[in-house]
């Protein structure tokens, strides 16, 4: 499981602003990720527009299968885990609250 793809895919999705419009395991794997930021105190791109638009990114590069699976890999991470993972990264830190 990639967290900093999704990290990525949520910012880039929301300066892009593009919406799918529709729930699929790709938009559940983008939701799930937006709420575990949030409710780990860590911030960053929120909101049905960047959800939407990092699943159409998501399901460009993988299975439904494969966004399952993030979801689920998502939801049994930590907070603490999840922080190191976001904010060990430079490219990700940015956009969330790493202090």
């Amino acid at each position: 499981m990639n967290i900093k793809r999704i990290a990525r895919l949520t910012f880039l999705a929301g300066a892009l602003a593009v919406g799918a419009g529709c729930s699929s395991p790709c938009s559940d794997a983008c939701a799930t990720f937006v709420n575990k930021a949030q409710d780990c105190g860590l911030g960053g791109p929120s909101g049905d527009a960047e959800i939407d638009a990092c699943a159409e990114v998501l399901q460009d590069t993988f299975t439904d299968d494969a966004c399952d699976m993030m979801a689920s890999n998502i939801e049994g991470q930590s907070c603490e885990a999840l922080k190191q993972s976001l904010c060990g990264d430079p490219s990700t830190a940015s956009q969330y609250r790493c202090n």
